[in-house]
């Protein structure tokens, strides 16, 4: 699927972020690309026989499906806070071999952005799906706070300054409510966010709740391979 949908609105959305020769820090500190003279730091799970390899911005929410074996076998990882960074997308093909990509990451601006570099400068060998926080994660992430007694409320974070203000930077480059849902899209539009950890911390979740991502990462990551 082609995310951008104007492509002089999408350079003004990268261009808060630097250029990859002289990049910076954008919101929350999300960064596209490293110093040319600077190294990209990437943290990679394989597998025997990869089906599915799922692009991290963070570690930490790998190491969290490892804790509770939630990971499956055929499932490799690519963990790195620069994952749009040229510089790694050899190693991401060499990992996939032909497997599906997918994306898997936070319901921000800053990580959409990530998201939406990554997948054009993968493109046209590889193709990466948004499995990110979405419609769907939200609907599984609020069943689960039910059954635990409490309210998806209480895991949403207040966009700051910077990140309000790229919001509409990026709704005029992408199809916001086509990429994460009308109802996820409208969270943003009000100010609010969800991120990994709210999402997938597993002092928060039972297995159930991972098991139930990953059929939903899974099916997200089939349709971005057939998507045209």
């Amino acid at each position: 699927m082609k995310t951008i949908r104007d492509a002089r609105a999408w350079s003004r959305v990268t261009s808060v972020f630097g250029t990859p020769r002289r990049p910076r820090a954008g919101p929350d500190g999300y960064r596209l690309w490293e110093r040319p003279a600077g190294h990209q730091r990437i943290d990679v799970h394989r597998t025997a026989q990869t089906r599915l390899v799922l692009i991290f911005p963070k570690a930490q929410a790998v190491a969290w499906w490892l804790e509770v074996g939630a990971l499956p076998r055929d499932v490799a990882t690519f963990a790195s806070p620069t994952p749009s960074e040229p510089r790694g997308l050899p190693l991401l093909r060499s990992l996939a071999g032909s497997a599906p990509i997918a994306f898997v990451g936070d319901l921000d601006p800053p990580a959409l952005v990530q998201f939406v570099e990554t997948q054009r400068m993968a493109a046209p060998r590889v193709r990466v799906a948004y499995a990110g926080i979405d419609d769907s994660w939200l609907e599984l992430v609020e069943a689960a706070s039910l059954v635990r007694g409490s309210q998806l409320e209480r895991l949403l974070i207040t966009l700051d300054a910077e990140e309000r203000a790229l919001l509409p930077k990026l709704e005029r480059a992408i199809d916001l409510e086509r990429l994460v849902g009308p109802r996820s899209a409208a969270l943003l539009r009000a100010g609010r966010k969800l991120e990994i950890e709210g999402a997938t911390n597993p002092r928060l979740y039972g297995c159930e709740h991972f098991r139930r991502l990953m059929k939903l990462i899974r099916a997200s990551a089939d349709r971005g391979s057939r998507a045209t």
